[in-house]
């Protein structure tokens, strides 16, 4: 690493060093609410306001990159970052010192108090201003450096880290806007009210006191409690040999930026230019547009202006009370929606939006000022005041977002690319500087074209701020996966650190355990561990081994197509078993899970041998745990084509396959029909296409590499992918090869398959009914709604139901004492197939030779038994002595509780005479249909349902619509060209 540290510093202490932000905020928002009125007070012209702004953007130039690029070379024994919060901490003492006492000095020195311009005031202030900016900029860049020091390179905790300096960024703000909308203030320190410093003035020094000390205090605890790393040697002596100068490493620093980061500094460069204008003129705004007051107006034009900017500093107060409570939300917000870039551009929509309510405010200020002249005095009715601070409040999410994300990504790109955190801190600081002094130099002539007012600056904003939010959502990566670097050679019983349950978005994990599974090809799989253990104790981390005569039931999850162990159903459904009580491991595919390609074997959908490998190791480590296997979507065409291959060798005691593709030649006909079906094969493609980028070297060599990044389908891929690495001679003899409805009849353990007649992916034309319907130890449960692997049940969507039928069905299996019996008789018989065309939820063979479906009311099960047959059929006790009745949650829940409930069962014939493990199963199946009976359908969640859902759709279709365009006037193809 390029700071030498190698584990995260605990989180109390990231907590501390992101405090100073609270400090440096307090200051910023006495700035932002208080200082552009006040330089008005000292004579300064309100079109001239701005230029005095252009410190702010000037120093953050000049001093960010270069106090990034000495911070990251700093030798000094107090290490790298603490000097220089120490020296901007001190520095703002200083600033505050010559702006609160401006007056007070120049009129000492000659400043009239009747003049309508005091100079000498003006002259301190200005010195004061710059020195605030600059230490203000001495202070964040290191901060924010020393932050992504202590998250150790991993990427979640700096995501967490800037989401909580946001956080007191907020605080600080709430502070500053509240102490700024205090009109006596000034009693606290009754010596701050002179000859030359009015009311408002002695209330302004008041607050930059109260700074100083708020400040000095945070940052002496923080430099104290936190020790930095000490730089490693060897980057000290390579950085002395290099001899670079600061320029050099500057000019080198853009050169070696890569696309994302050039898209990065485009978006927040255009996201600025929209912020700018409002926090420069906010407060201004309400006193003029809002208030109807002037500066240099009568004394009621002043006395409504005054009142104008302290409701302004309230509207900023509640704006930062959103904004912390929105930067605590980032991290699981960001995930819901798809990834922080939708959510960044989502917000700048926000903004957008919000800007351009500004003129409607105004302009509802305006009407009632003409038609209320004799009242103006009284202020605005409530009505507007509340639709102004409203704004205010609205703008606060968007902040929150704009405070973070940006320099999360920049940590996050400059801990794969290898350079230094302050110095691509400092650029980014640049991206944002620079419009910034366009906008200090235009605003203020733009302004005072249209009539001296603030609004065609926020017009200019919203414009931005949409143009940003676009290319935020189509132009802007994800952020790169975490990688581990491998040896040629790994142990089975390996256990390092793994991303898995750090990143489980509902629980404060530090870590769990990750094993690496060598397979006899030389192939590397990532198993990742969740104990039961590990949930009901709290402490999350592996520091005891399971034992190998452990009972507990494991359960093997086989994810879908590049999915891996940090996909969130998928950690849904880990902590839902390991919250049961069972051992969970998730068997990641080859290449995905942190791990790299160490063989010329690639996964795909009908590769088996990894799983075959991770169950015969697992059964041979835990001989005495029952073992269980969930495959979801392509993980579960696998599963099943595995347990067709093996029989009754297979080591397990029940599976269950989750909405699983069963024909790939139907589905691939299927995906390409309509544009819903494009969409999803289009957003999968791409979802492939990033897969085989993180192995670029393999696939360039195995495969057509230009092939691969111009596939428009999956179809495409694994024409220039999947069938030369596999070595297929055709897509469709592919598909037929590794469709898994010509295994499931082979079948010899109870296995669970759900589908949803809906599921714009795997269609249920390839549902083999027949199939299921001959093999007693298949349970097939078809539901009118729930898309691809979407069950979501719950007002918030925040459950799946097909984890908790799949805890069911498997729990049963588990307490049954038939368990292990595997039906071995006639295993070779190929069974008779009745036809089910007449019963099943279709109705005709098109010319193609494809099942058109309609609906699959008339194809239920006619037997409707009670569901008390269910629990009068379970043994009281389980194996393991835990009684059924704590393990298992039954599926009793009300018709408003479920959402989306089995609507078809396969029904099997049995002969009851003969023990067998479908005896087992057969209550469950009962029950589940008897459950589907009662349930009943929420329209307005299926609605609210399908919103979440579509929202990665919606991202693909702009993505595909608009990456040419794009890719045009990228800063990176500009350079190309």
């Amino acid at each position: 690493m390029e700071n030498g540290r190698e584990n995260p510093e605990p989180m109390w202490k990231i907590i501390v060093v992101a405090a100073i932000a609270a400090g440096v905020q307090f200051g910023w928002a006495l700035q932002l609410s208080l200082l552009t009125p006040y330089v008005q007070t000292l004579g300064v012209p309100h079109a001239w306001a701005a230029f005095i702004w252009l410190c702010g953007p000037i120093s953050g130039l000049l001093v960010q990159p270069i106090v990034g690029y000495s911070s990251d070379n700093c030798t000094s024994r107090y290490r790298r970052r603490r000097p220089f919060i120490a020296g901007g901490a001190f520095s703002v003492v200083i600033a505050v010192f010559f702006i609160g006492f401006a007056k007070d000095i120049g009129y000492r020195s000659g400043d009239s108090l009747d003049g309508k311009t005091k100079p000498r005031a003006v002259a301190l202030f200005v010195i004061g201003f710059w020195i605030l900016d600059v230490a203000n900029n001495m202070l964040q860049g290191p901060c924010r450096a020393l932050l992504a020091d202590m998250s150790g390179n991993n990427h979640k905790r700096m995501r967490v880290a800037n989401g909580w300096f946001s956080f007191f960024m907020a605080v600080g703000n709430v502070l500053g806007y509240a102490a700024g909308s205090y009109s006596n203030l000034h009693k606290l320190f009754p010596f701050t009210k002179t000859t030359a410093c009015d009311v408002y003035c002695a209330n302004l020094k008041t607050c930059f006191l109260i700074d100083i000390i708020l400040l000095l205090s945070i940052t002496m605890t923080a430099i104290t409690v936190v020790k930095e790393t000490p730089r490693s040697n060897e980057l000290v002596e390579m950085k002395e040999k290099s001899g670079v100068p600061f320029i050099g490493e500057l000019i080198s620093a853009f050169k070696s930026l890569k696309k994302p980061m050039w898209i990065l500094l485009l978006v927040t460069c255009l996201n600025w230019i929209a912020w700018f204008p409002f926090l420069l003129y906010d407060t201004d705004w309400v006193g003029k547009e809002i208030y109807g007051g002037k500066v240099d107006g009568n004394k009621d034009e002043k006395k409504l202006y005054d009142i104008g900017v302290r409701t302004g500093a309230l509207g900023l107060m509640i704006n930062s009370i959103i904004l912390g409570f929105a930067s605590l939300g980032i991290e699981h917000v960001g995930r819901l929606l798809g990834g922080v870039k939708n959510l960044w551009g989502g917000v700048n929509f926000v903004l957008a939006i919000g800007l351009a309510l500004t003129v409607w405010a105004s302009k509802m200020a305006q009407s009632w000022r003409a038609e209320h002249a004799t009242q103006l005095m009284d202020g605005p009715p409530h009505n507007i005041k509340a639709f102004a601070l409203s704004i205010f409040a609205l703008l606060g999410i968007p902040l929150a977002i704009t405070f973070s994300i940006p320099f999360a990504l920049a940590s996050i790109y400059c801990s794969t690319s290898g350079g230094g955190q302050g110095l691509l801190l400092g650029v980014l600081n640049i991206s944002i500087v620079v419009l910034q002094m366009f906008i200090s130099v235009v605003s203020g002539p733009l302004d005072a074209a249209f009539g001296g007012g603030n609004l065609p600056a926020f017009v200019l904003g919203s414009i931005m701020s949409a143009v940003s939010a676009i290319l935020a959502i189509v132009a802007l990566p994800n952020p790169p996966p975490q990688q581990l670097s491998l040896n040629p050679v790994f142990s089975d019983a390996m256990v390092i650190k793994s991303s898995f349950s750090d990143s489980f978005s509902q629980f404060l994990w530090e870590s769990s355990s990750f094993q690496l599974q060598q397979a006899s090809d030389g192939g590397t799989i990532a198993l990742d561990w969740l104990t039961s253990s590990d949930v009901s104790r709290g402490t999350y981390e592996m520091n005891h081994a399971i034992s190998k005569d452990d009972t507990t039931p494991l359960v093997v999850v086989v994810p879908g197509l590049t999915s891996d162990s940090a996909s969130a159903y998928i950690k849904h459904l880990a902590f839902g078993m390991a919250k049961h009580g069972w051992n969970v491991v998730v068997s990641n595919h080859r290449g995905l899970g942190g791990v790299s390609i160490t063989s010329d074997c690639f996964y795909n959908a009908g590769w088996t041998e990894d799983v075959r490998v991770v169950l015969d190791y697992l059964h041979l480590r835990y001989p005495n745990a029952p073992l269980f296997v969930i495959g979801t979507s392509i993980g579960a065409n696998i599963l099943v084509k595995y347990l067709g291959e093996d029989r009754e060798k297979v080591p397990l005691a029940g599976a269950v396959a989750i909405c699983s593709p069963w024909d790939l030649l139907i589905g691939d006909r299927f995906i390409c029909r309509r544009l819903v079906q494009k969409l999803y094969d289009r957003a999968l493609t791409i979802g492939l296409q990033g897969y085989a980028k993180l192995h670029e070297p393999q696939y360039s060599r195995l495969a057509n590499w230009e092939g691969i990044k111009k596939s428009r389908s999956i179809r495409d891929f694994d024409n220039f992918a999947t069938c030369l690495v596999a070595k297929y001679e055709t897509v469709d003899a592919y598909y037929r090869r590794c469709s898994s409805s010509s295994y499931v009849q082979n079948a010899s353990v109870p296995l669970l398959c759900i589908s949803a007649l809906d599921d714009p992916v795997c269609t249920r034309e390839a549902i083999p009914w027949d199939e299921c319907r001959a093999n007693k130890n298949i349970v097939l449960a078809t539901l009118q709604h729930g898309g691809h692997l979407a069950f979501f049940e719950g007002i918030r969507a925040s459950r799946l139901w097909w984890v908790r039928a799949t805890e069911e069905f498997l729990d049963h299996l588990h307490c049954s004492p038939y368990m292990h019996v595997q039906k071995t008789e006639n295993s070779d018989q190929q069974l008779s197939l009745e036809s089910t065309i007449d019963q099943g939820p279709f109705v005709n063979v098109a010319e193609d030779g494809m099942v058109a479906a309609v609906g699959n009311e008339h194809a239920q099960n006619n037997i409707v038994e009670d569901a008390s047959g269910l629990r009068n059929s379970q043994p009281k006790n389980c194996d393991d002595g835990v009684s059924t009745s704590e393990q298992n949650k039954h599926l009793t829940a009300s018709k408003s509780d479920v959402i989306l409930s089995a609507t078809q069962v396969s029904e099997q014939s049995s002969n009851l005479q003969d023990v067998k493990s479908f005896d087992v199963i057969s209550p469950w199946k009962r029950f589940l249909n008897h459950l589907s009976h009662q349930n009943g359908k929420s329209m307005w969640l299926l609605v609210y349902i399908a919103i979440i859902t579509s929202w990665p759709i919606v991202g693909s279709a702009l993505r595909i619509f608009s990456r040419k365009k794009l890719r045009n006037v990228s800063p990176a193809a500009s350079q190309r060209r």
